[in-house]
């Protein structure tokens, strides 16, 4: 069996075509599998972090969790499948990481404002501010959150405007969804029905 395995092994490798496919269909598997899985995931650890906390609530959470997790799942899995397409077409990987290490270290001294996004988006998402669907007052905009990147979040006014706000300029935050507001909207919208 072993004798098997190792003739099937050696013949994939002597196919670079081969190995390839292989890697790419290994990679989509891993990235769908995580996805699918993740979700479950997710919801269970929101679950527990929010007990006593209403559904919407805990849906809205996962769903923000889940969608900036995903993007950076699939970023990683993209770079990881170059980088093994590389090695099997037989290419020194070592000047191109070497080379990618140099680019990036300039490229973070030129994006600094970029860096502090991400970093702040990172800490907006792990403090739970606000997730995708809140009603938020930052700065001068206020309105619903329409989307939430680690980037950038983005927020649809009253007159159906969109607000682009890179996360680093966010100082101050009112959340109107959450709190003695959120009460006072749902007394009232018992009381009208």
């Amino acid at each position: 069996m072993n004798k098997f395995l190792s003739e099937l092994l050696s013949y994939f490798q002597k196919i670079p075509a081969v190995k390839i496919f292989l890697i790419i269909v290994i990679g989509i598997i891993v990235y769908f599998v995580v996805k699918f899985f993740g979700r479950m995931w997710l919801r269970k650890i929101v679950k527990l972090r929010y007990k006593g906390k209403d559904k919407e609530e805990i849906e809205k959470r996962t769903k923000t969790l889940y969608r900036t997790l995903t993007a950076t799942l699939k970023v990683i899995i993209i770079f990881l499948i170059i980088l093994l397409i590389l090695d099997a077409l037989k290419i020194n990987l070592t000047p191109f990481i070497a080379g990618a290490g140099v680019i990036g270290l300039a490229i973070s001294f030129g994006s600094q404002s970029l860096v502090k996004d991400f970093v702040s988006g990172l800490f907006i998402l792990i403090e739970d501010q606000f997730r995708k669907g809140d009603s938020v007052k930052i700065g001068n905009f206020e309105g619903i959150v329409e989307d939430f990147t680690l980037r950038k979040t983005v927020l649809r006014d009253k007159e159906d405007n969109l607000h682009y706000i890179p996360n680093s300029q966010i100082t101050v935050i009112t959340n109107l969804t959450k709190g003695k507001n959120k009460q006072k909207l749902e007394k009232s919208s018992k009381t009208k029905d």
